[in-house]
């Protein structure tokens, strides 16, 4: 299932994708996790890079169940 939204030039995603639930014959993959950050490239170069960093720090802080094992 996907989704529809809008965004800012210059912004970046970020999908983690599970191998098991690749289906090449329909060109389907299964996103498990997805992060964005809107409009990171109207900025300096420095301001890129500090945004870049931070902005993927920020979308494992919301998801701290990234780092847990399933049991």
């Amino acid at each position: 299932v996907g989704s529809v939204g809008s965004y800012s030039q210059g912004s970046v995603f970020v999908s983690f994708i599970d191998p098991a639930k690749v289906d090449t014959a329909q060109k389907a993959f299964g996103v498990v996790w997805f992060g964005a950050m809107n409009g990171l490239l109207g900025d300096t170069p420095g301001g890129i890079e500090s945004r870049l960093s931070s902005g993927i720090n920020q979308m494992f802080t919301q998801s701290p169940y990234l780092g847990k094992k399933p049991q």
